[in-house]
């Protein structure tokens, strides 16, 4: 790591910098396995933003910045909140997640009845946070509609 960084012109950094660079070039192939489909689901929210807005834009003589702020970032809005709800079920359902991991030795034990409980305890949790997390961002996305 310390050719790379220096390669990249960078000197002079923390133990705990260092630490969590490697952390990241360990996992970047994680990293990429797991955010394929959020990327597939990104590559669909920006075909959808239409072509009379983009020129609509241009005639105004919005810039880059603008046209993000204005036109992109409204239109994937709702593709963000289905992300962020697609990653944290992936999240929390990960077999490698101690939760999920303590559930399967449970259940593996034969005690089903007490792994069954823990899953429904975890998934109401779960159910909570993206509840929650939903209801906050309710206000902040936009739904086009369209009404002729």
């Amino acid at each position: 790591v310390g050719e790379l960084l220096q390669f990249l012109g960078i000197y002079g950094i923390t133990e705990k910098m260092n630490d969590y660079i490697i952390l990241i070039t360990d996992n970047i192939f994680s990293i990429v396995w797991s955010s394929g489909i959020q990327i597939i689901i990104f590559l669909a929210a920006l075909q959808n933003i239409p072509t009379s807005a983009r020129e609509a834009a241009e005639i105004e003589g919005a810039g880059a910045w603008d046209f993000f702020w204005k036109i992109t970032f409204p239109y994937v809005s709702p593709f963000i909140l289905a992300n962020f709800i697609f990653t944290v079920i992936d999240a929390f359902s990960n077999p490698s997640n101690a939760v999920m991991k303590r559930i399967f030795e449970i259940r593996s034990d034969l005690n089903f009845g007490l792994a069954a409980a823990m899953a429904w305890i975890y998934f109401a949790i779960v159910f909570i946070i993206i509840s929650l997390v939903s209801l906050i961002s309710r206000k902040m996305i936009y739904y086009e509609n369209e009404e002729v």
